[in-house]
């Protein structure tokens, strides 16, 4: 690889480039140059500024949004140019960003905290510039709270995907989810030329008026691609959603997919500290258990099972993103871990994927050797995404087929030629696939008994059991069967306990086979289930762990105690 190239950047404040330095910017984006050929005026003096060699705190960011969207009299401009200024400042801010990022001037976690603070700060003015054209036509939107008194309503901005985890890359649409605190209606009077409208109205126009501003494509672009199909039902559905539905909603419908998708769910923006509690109050134990949770294993399986199917049906080696040993594979290691174990460990339930990888390195569920892989991949990926989105500021993450673009694809990466790059690239894929092969793995099975839990097997398993149990233990298994706790079980539950019996069977007759001891663990064994069916996670973890299950049979056999703590331990 070449060296880097900071060295090529002025010191100081001066804001002419050299004629490397736009060699530079050409060879890494054809938009990002056109802009500086077209406007090179406005170019210099935003780099006047804002040095290439200097980075953006949010508050700059802010100011910058401001003064973009005042009218030539310094006033809040009309609609039509705060679309304008805002896209105009996009183009500057994507310039200087794709300039900086193929002069490796700013690193990874700056450039997409950069992203993310500009996306940020553009919902936050569109939220409120749209808030104050509404009430000021449908007054404020209320509801009555639960003391009985009267309540302004807001909208919380939910984002999710790389928004939500602060690392944003260089053309990505952003992911909301709007919610609102509750049912109720606005306070219009129309004695003060206001009308009154429910707040599902209200808030639907609110998040309208926000799309639009930073959604629509005019002759200016665009700020943000603005992408709402993960809030709850999807396309089709309310565009904003309150409190006690969303709470319904992951109560009786939230699958594990949207666990997935919460885990990095942030409020853009500044909303009142109850609100803020509540919409936390709501996220955390969906995304996350206090237990090891086990029940997440299949639903991993079932998600990892689809990206397989799909890597293998498209054959799609040129995206970097879903293609095998990707960005996506990195990320499902990393929240495959924070969903199982992030319960227990408060500290996994962060946003950032790096962040969250060097903390699962630090609880030793990441080998340094595997850490060490996965983040050097991610840091390639996510800068070559970068590099194939500045091309055209496309939503793109396909290697170019042009060989014009694929040799300045690599020059900007640091390569000498297209070959060097996708051999580092293949090198990287290689050291991610390694992990995300051993990732939830198909269901444990026991140890030399590859075939006896398989369906067609267990009737004769129960057979056999029926044969060595006592009349009176076969009672007791039929009455277990039969008894009003098992009749009123959930149906989630009910799954658990049938996914489960196989494995317990299997323990039962593996105990009689060594220690003719069934008879004795089978009482036992009936007041643990009838414990932990209650909460039926742990029989989940009785059907994903055969080998411990064939443990646990003697140790019933042998004391009654064990069942009987279980049990304690369950209702304590």
């Amino acid at each position: 690889m070449l060296p880097a190239m900071p060295s090529r950047m002025n010191s100081g404040t001066d804001y002419q480039p050299t004629a490397e330095q736009l060699q530079v910017l050409q060879t890494a984006s054809e938009f990002a140059y056109q802009i500086w050929e077209s406007r090179t005026v406005s170019c210099q003096t935003f780099l006047r500024s804002y040095p290439l060699n200097s980075t953006l705190t949010r508050q700059q960011i802010d100011d910058l949004i401001q003064d973009y969207t005042l009218d030539e009299n310094y006033q809040l401009a009309d609609e039509t140019k705060v679309m304008s200024g805002l896209r105009n400042l996009r183009k500057l801010l994507m310039m200087r960003w794709i300039w900086q990022d193929a002069l490796q001037m700013i690193s990874l976690e700056q450039l997409t905290d950069e992203l993310s603070e500009f996306a940020g700060g553009c919902i936050s003015f569109a939220k409120d510039y749209t808030y104050q054209h509404l009430i000021a036509k449908y007054g404020e939107p209320t509801f009555i709270n639960e003391q009985g008194n009267v309540q302004i309503d807001d909208m919380a901005i939910m984002a999710m995907g790389k928004l939500g985890a602060q690392e944003l890359n260089l053309s990505s649409d952003i992911d909301l989810i709007f919610v609102h605190q509750a049912r109720g209606e606005t306070n219009g009077d129309k004695a003060k030329g206001t009308r009154s409208i429910d707040n599902k109205r209200f808030m639907t126009r609110l998040g309208q008026g926000i799309i639009k501003l930073l959604d629509n494509k005019t002759a200016d672009g665009f700020v943000f691609r603005v992408d709402m199909r993960l809030r709850p039902w999807g396309d089709g559905s309310d565009l904003a959603i309150h409190l006690s539905a969303l709470q319904k909603y992951f109560a009786l419908h939230g699958r594990a997919w949207e666990r997935f998708a919460w885990l990095k769910a942030r409020v853009v923006g500044q909303i009142d500290q109850p609100f803020y509690d509540a919409i936390q109050a709501l996220i955390k134990p969906f995304v996350f258990r206090y237990y090891v949770d086990y029940s997440a294993f299949s639903a991993l399986r079932e998600m990892k099972s689809l990206i397989q199917n799909q890597v293998a049906q498209r054959e799609d080696l040129d995206n970097i993103k879903l293609g095998a040993g990707g960005i996506r594979d990195i990320e499902f290691i990393v929240q495959a871990f924070q969903l199982i174990y992030g319960g227990r460990h408060p500290q996994l339930q962060v946003k950032p994927c790096l962040e969250a990888m060097q903390v699962l390195r630090e609880l030793g569920y990441l080998e340094q050797i595997t850490y060490d892989n996965l983040q050097a991949a991610y840091r390639f990926l996510r800068r070559l995404e970068h590099a194939i989105q500045a091309i055209n500021d496309q939503q793109t993450q396909r290697l170019p087929h042009d060989a014009y673009w694929q040799h300045n694809l690599a020059v900007t990466l640091g390569f000498n030629d297209w070959q060097a790059l996708l051999t580092q690239l293949n090198a990287h894929r290689d050291n991610v696939n390694v992990p995300f092969e051993r990732m939830v793995t198909e269901r444990q099975v026991p140890d030399n008994e590859d075939n006896d839990l398989e369906p067609e097997h267990l009737e004769a398993q129960i057979a056999r059991l029926n044969e060595v149990l006592t009349k009176e233990n076969r009672e007791l298994l039929q009455n277990f069967w039969q008894s009003k706790m098992v009749a009123n079980l959930s149906e989630e539950a009910r799954e658990r306990l049938d996914d489960a019996y196989p494995v317990i069977v299997h323990a039962l007759l593996a105990h009689q086979e060594q220690q003719k001891l069934a008879n004795a663990a089978l009482p036992r064994l009936i007041a643990l289930l009838e414990a932990i069916c209650r909460r039926s996670i742990y029989l989940v973890m009785i059907a994903e762990n055969p080998n411990a299950t064939i443990e646990l049979i003697p140790m019933l056999s042998a004391s009654p105690w064990i069942a009987k703590s279980w049990h304690s331990i369950l209702y304590c």
